[in-house]
């Protein structure tokens, strides 16, 4: 067994753990979070990774926000609510002909966010905010920083 991820792993265990603490203290659902910080993973685990993959996980909560506002409006007919979704759909797949959005599961994942919280806050705070960009940065950064001071 390989003892190279060990630092790492430690690290994002006691983020993890300090993240659900503070969520559930405040009453944010810890899971949208995660979902952030899964996507900052996903796009390499630095901070181009926001630039990257951050775009697609707003573009993905945005349409799935506009989905939910268009499906409110149309009368209730299980044929008629569909064709937001196609529409969603295709949009998030599409957007992928574009620089900024060519990473789908960001944009899925960003989608899958609010319609998991229902919530704009806990979509765009908590999931890209505090998930992607806080709990990512941190990882990375203090990651270097106990890499440096443990090879000194």
């Amino acid at each position: 067994m390989k003892n190279e991820y060990m630092p790492i792993s430690l690290l994002v265990g006691i983020i993890a753990m300090v993240w659900v603490f503070v969520c559930n203290t405040l009453g944010w659902p810890s899971w949208a979070g995660f979902i952030g910080w899964s996507v900052y993973f996903y796009g390499g685990a630095k901070p181009e990774a926001i630039k990257t993959s951050g775009p697609g996980f707003l573009l993905g909560a945005v349409l799935a926000i506009v989905t939910v506002q268009v499906m409110s409006i149309l009368p209730d007919n299980p044929y008629l609510v569909v064709l937001p979704v196609f529409f969603l759909a295709f949009l998030m797949t599409y957007a992928q002909n574009i620089n900024w959005f060519q990473i789908a599961p960001a944009t899925f994942l960003g989608s899958a966010t609010f319609f998991g919280t229902e919530s704009i806050f806990d979509t765009l705070v908590v999931g890209f905010l505090l998930g992607m960009v806080v709990l990512g940065l941190v990882t990375t950064y203090t990651n270097k920083w106990l890499t440096n001071a443990v090879s000194k």
